[in-house]
């Protein structure tokens, strides 16, 4: 029978990548960690916010939440800040003068920031 048929190559492929991950100390328990420590981070920086009235929540994500980067990399911490009482425009014919509201911008031309 063919190893690739048999699927057997893919249990062999996972489980020397779980080795290797191990190796390197992402582990089940490490990432469950990140996640929750992150989620933690999430509360607290936008605690003061909602005390000043702001209507703010801030989002954590990205390979440094999920604790799958290593040390010595250089990762950064990836942030969304939702601002609820900011309005989004799709197009500029439903903007008024002073409206408060931000201008989305998407273009299926451009390549994405730092691609």
């Amino acid at each position: 029978m063919n190893v690739l048929k048999s699927g057997r190559m893919y249990d062999v492929m996972s489980q020397r990548l779980v080795t290797v991950l191990e190796d390197i100390g992402v582990t089940e328990l490490i990432v469950g960690r990140r996640r929750h420590m992150f989620l933690q981070d999430e509360s607290v920086r936008s605690v003061p916010d909602k005390l000043r009235g702001l209507n703010v929540v801030h989002y954590h994500f990205g390979s440094m939440t999920e604790g799958t980067t290593t040390p010595g990399i250089g990762s950064d911490i990836d942030t969304l800040e939702c601002d609820d009482d900011v309005n989004i425009m799709h197009r500029w014919s439903e903007r008024q003068p002073a409206d408060g509201k931000a201008r989305d911008v998407f273009s299926t031309t451009l390549p994405p920031a730092g691609g």
